[in-house]
């Protein structure tokens, strides 16, 4: 019988999970460089040498850390728009899916900005927001096409979204007594900039 590697089993995939989960905590609270491995496995109550046996180093976690917010939205978006045929309604269905796995995940995202303070880090977030204003410029170029979308600059479009968005996701989810009508709201208001329906009187 094949013997899997630890962090490909049920179980090292949860102990690896729980590390980037429990470390992303800490980041958001503390900062990069004020974060230390070994507040990292205390909070887990494993050895140094469990978290070497995933990671390389702090950097490395960090770097997971980014990669696997920005996959994991990705992932939700992909989720979220299956078997729905009108560009529109897809881009509606991602921005709701997106804001409530930000909701979920808040710590992993909310080492975004320091991030982007640094050269390695920042790439990362970068090349991952590429990613999700390209998935989103071609929902509304398709929608452009099929007359639900109006005509427009898509990529301008895509990036007036995600800067609702990130609004909405920092200033506002964190401290809204009622998050879910806040995302309804957000989805509300970018489906109506970008519909090729005329606005209501």
């Amino acid at each position: 019988m094949r013997i899997q590697p630890k962090h490909r089993t049920a179980k090292g995939r949860a102990r690896r999970k729980a590390l980037l989960e429990a470390a992303a905590e800490i980041f958001a609270r503390k900062g990069y460089h004020s974060t230390t491995i070994s507040e990292i496995v205390r909070t887990q109550k494993v050895s140094k040498g469990i978290f070497y046996w995933y990671f390389s180093s702090k950097e490395e976690l960090f770097g997971e850390i980014l990669r696997e917010a920005i996959s994991g939205l990705r992932r939700a978006q992909a989720a979220a728009i299956e078997g729905i045929d009108d560009p529109l309604e897809r881009i509606a269905a991602a921005i709701e899916a997106s804001l409530a796995y930000i909701r979920l995940n808040m710590p992993m995202f909310a080492v975004f900005e320091e991030a982007l303070g640094t050269e390695t880090f920042g790439r990362i977030v970068k090349q991952g927001h590429k990613k999700l204003i390209g998935d989103t410029v071609a929902q509304l170029e398709e929608g452009m096409r099929r007359g639900t979308v109006r005509r427009g600059d898509a990529e301008m479009m895509a990036h007036a979204i995600f800067g609702t968005m990130s609004y909405v996701a920092r200033f506002i989810l964190p401290f809204s007594p009622q998050p879910d009508h806040a995302i309804a709201e957000t989805v509300r208001f970018c489906v109506a900039g970008i519909s090729s329906k005329p606005k209501e009187r």
